[in-house]
């Protein structure tokens, strides 16, 4: 089996784990021109953090290796340094193939077409016009709506009134007797 690698990954600051601010008056030379968050993490016993842009998005890589002679935003000479690191691009390397990975996994979790519960049609079962066996419905609400029923008054009951899956009139006699009655 081939898999291609997703063609698109990129690296997002996430705010829900900690990060840390950016401020300062910076030049369009300076490196950290564009630089608002940093977040990293380990890669061995090193921690590596990575520049994030005002959007949270990662900022480019600028692939200077030796620092350069310029001005400040106060027009004084200043010496800056590369943004990046080579344990800067290691970490982001090592995170973009991380992503890569799952992306993979994702897309080979594709619905097993021999699984019965894939091929319930709760609807048509409702509404009185097919047939499923106990534990294939169960599979088939679980994995469609997340929900695990222990009877069928409780299944038909949710997926009429919780999930509107079928109008109360559409549904077969049988099923409509399960339902609870109408409050006055």
């Amino acid at each position: 089996m081939t898999t291609s690698v997703p063609s698109v990954q990129t690296i997002t600051l996430d705010k829900t784990r900690p990060y840390a601010t950016c401020h300062g008056d910076r030049i369009p030379d300076d490196p950290m021109y564009r630089v608002s968050y940093w977040q990293g993490g380990k890669i061995g016993k090193d921690t590596v953090t990575l520049p994030f842009d005002s959007n949270g998005e990662l900022v480019e890589d600028d692939k200077k290796e030796a620092p350069w002679k310029s001005i400040d935003a106060e027009s004084k000479p200043v010496t800056y340094y590369p943004l990046w690191t080579e344990k800067m691009r290691k970490f982001r390397d090592a995170k973009l193939k991380k992503l890569a990975e799952r992306a993979i996994e994702e897309e080979e979790i594709v619905e097993d077409e021999s699984d019965p519960a894939a091929a319930v049609d709760l609807v048509a079962w409702l509404r009185g016009n097919a047939r499923y066996d106990w534990p294939v419905l169960v599979a088939a609400c679980k994995r469609k709506h997340g929900i695990n029923f222990n009877s069928k008054a409780q299944m038909v009951t949710d997926l009429v009134i919780d999930h509107a899956l079928v109008k109360e009139e559409e549904l077969s006699e049988q099923y409509r007797k399960m339902l609870p009655p109408k409050a006055a």
